[in-house]
């Protein structure tokens, strides 16, 4: 009777092992898929929280010039889409360190409007030597606060 526990416990495990073998590439896919879910939600919900920038893209360029002039690279990488934020935050402290903050303040100072706003993206550009563009900055409205953001620069 033991001897037959022993080998129906054995069998049991084979064919859960194999089951589970099997069955593996289901379970990583609907992982990855629950993955990808809860970080869409939380980049949602990171748009839906948010605070920070201006009505106009004007606007959220200089509260961003106004932070990047002071050093709070804090304060100005919340003025960056949310899944930009830390990228920024990182070059803008390697600026302040290397005192580069108020230069790129004041490159910025002089953007000017060179494309109409579409429904929910603006681009302003800084013009150099030969009329070659040299900084580019690209805004993006927020579609649940309806305030604009930097997107890149």
């Amino acid at each position: 009777m033991k001897k037959i526990f022993i080998i129906l416990g054995v069998i049991i495990i084979i064919i859960l092992t194999i089951f589970g073998w099997l069955t593996r590439d289901f379970w990583w896919q609907k992982y990855q898929q629950n993955k990808v879910l809860r970080e869409f939600t939380a980049l949602e919900n990171a748009y839906k929280d948010d605070t920070y920038g201006g009505a106009t893209p004007e606007e959220t360029l200089a509260l961003f010039i106004d932070a990047l002039k002071k050093g709070d690279a804090e304060l100005a990488s919340k003025y960056f889409v949310p899944e930009k934020r830390e990228e920024y935050k990182k070059a803008m402290i390697n600026w302040t360190r290397l005192g580069k903050n108020n230069d790129i303040a004041n490159q910025l100072a002089n953007v000017d409007n060179n494309k109409k706003p579409n429904s929910s993206e603006y681009q302003m550009s800084a013009v150099g030597l030969n009329n070659i563009a040299s900084l580019i900055v690209n805004f993006r409205e927020n579609e649940y606060t309806k305030k604009w953001l930097i997107e890149s620069l």
